[in-house]
């Protein structure tokens, strides 16, 4: 709905003014209500399969409380991206304008490689729970490594292009030509550990879907908060903008090697074969 609605209500078309900004934020409002009208449409209809009783809306302690050890990890996942960001940014502006907006075109086009990732783990989640509580470990084990394989052809691509074409990605960015020759030396360090995070991925939807919310948890915070974080704090002040830039693809390593290591020692645990 919002890929409709933004430029309707950004640009203008026909009775609907162009807003800008202002736009952007009411196509946002409207996609969130249409898309909560269709999902309860369908929970709703006989379709879902699901029957709904005044009974089942008794808010009980148990299960609250087991929906939020294991959907933690996803609270994590998306709120602590946030609060890193105030960091990211002051840091950013330190340098100038140009890294400011650097920076948030590189973190956007990050966010674009990442969702596919995130879209196949979140597949992997109910697979993952109904195989690992069936004792299936040979499907668990199959659906890992396709899951990996999936996200690895998917940001090996995205690595390829943006390695070999930067100045064009920076350009549909709006970018012009002398600021962009400027912007393809941060695009390629901050992007040149791109290719691992198909796999990067997968440790932290894996702990989720055999309900470990702990190790999930510290998986999906371990990126922005305990590695990025610091090194930003660290690498910057000493390194200057190149420090700001090779923090991301540092960062992208040690939470791959954490969960690869992670996952592998669950893997023994549970006599999962590899």
């Amino acid at each position: 709905a919002n890929i409709i609605l933004d430029p309707l209500f950004i640009f203008g078309l026909g009775p609907v003014p162009a807003m800008g900004v202002k736009g952007a934020a009411i196509a946002t409002v409207i996609a969130q209500i249409l898309s909560a009208i269709i999902y309860l449409g369908y929970l709703f209809s006989k379709r879902s399969g699901y029957e709904f009783s005044a009974r089942y809306f008794i808010p009980r302690l148990k299960v609250i409380c087991e929906i939020y050890r294991i959907g933690f990890a996803s609270i994590i996942r998306s709120g602590v991206q946030f609060l890193v960001m105030g960091v990211i940014n002051r840091a950013a502006a330190s340098h100038g304008v140009l890294t400011l907006a650097l920076i948030g075109v590189l973190i956007r086009l990050g966010r674009f490689v990442q969702m596919p990732a995130i879209g196949i783990g979140q597949g992997l989640l109910p697979l993952i729970g109904y195989n690992f509580g069936a004792k299936k470990m040979k499907r668990v084990k199959e659906l890992v490594y396709k899951a990996s394989l999936s996200g690895s052809i998917w940001s090996l691509l995205c690595w390829a292009f943006i390695t070999l074409f930067p100045g064009y990605v920076l350009a549909a960015f709006g970018f012009d030509t002398a600021v962009a020759k400027e912007g393809v030396y941060a695009v390629r360090l901050y992007f040149c550990c791109i290719f691992i995070i198909g796999v990067q991925m997968v440790p932290g939807f894996f702990f989720q879907g055999i309900g470990k919310g702990f190790p999930a948890s510290v998986l999906s915070a371990a990126k922005y908060l305990i590695f990025l974080l610091p090194l930003i704090l660290l690498l910057a002040p000493a390194y200057g903008v190149t420090g700001l830039w090779i923090s991301f693809p540092i960062a992208d390593m040690f939470t791959f090697f954490t969960g690869l290591v992670w996952m592998i020692l669950e893997f023994r645990k549970q006599r999962i074969l590899y």
